[in-house]
């Protein structure tokens, strides 16, 4: 089933459905070919494989910031979050992107199901950690520094996990 998320400027809207993103004018004239999320990532490391991905528009900067995540492409087992944001307020230009590991303080699990918020100073994302067993294990959070990101330098992320989770 279709999985669509999208995200709302002053003059964009960028929509993602499953693996595809595309970009329209407020008109609804569209403004690139379809992509998938595999060319958007093209490069980056750890992310060929990108899948669960939200979007979302920073009014205060003005800039589209687009993710998902991504499993390791030899072993399966390792978790990484992708991460881009528009270089300026046009979605259809550059976007600096970055890939940082999930599971890196618990290697034993892996992030699902991740969402995402823009904060003043950074890019808040939490996710379920399951075990590799499958089982849920607990919720992690990430504050990512928005202002690097957009500026295209090294980019500090901060982690802390939420505990465990129960029914």
């Amino acid at each position: 089933p279709p999985d669509p998320i999208l995200a709302v400027g002053p003059m964009h809207l960028v929509a993602i459905v499953n693996a595809r993103y595309r970009v329209w004018n407020k008109s609804g004239v569209p403004l690139i070919d379809p992509l998938t999320l595999v060319q958007f990532f093209n490069g980056l490391p750890h992310c060929a494989g990108v899948f669960d991905v939200y979007v979302d528009y920073d009014e205060a900067l003005d800039r589209f910031v687009m993710g998902g995540m991504s499993l390791e492409e030899t072993t399966g087992t390792d978790s990484y979050l992708c991460l881009a944001a528009t270089v300026t307020n046009d979605p259809t230009g550059a976007w600096n992107r970055i890939s940082f590991r999930a599971d890196a303080v618990v290697p034993s699990t892996w992030i699902d199901y991740p969402h995402m918020g823009i904060g003043l100073d950074a890019i808040y994302i939490a996710g379920n950690m399951f075990l590799d067993s499958g089982n849920l294990d607990h919720i992690r959070a990430y504050a990512v520094d928005k202002s690097a990101l957009y500026q295209g330098l090294p980019v500090a992320v901060a982690e802390a996990g939420l505990g465990s989770v129960f029914f």
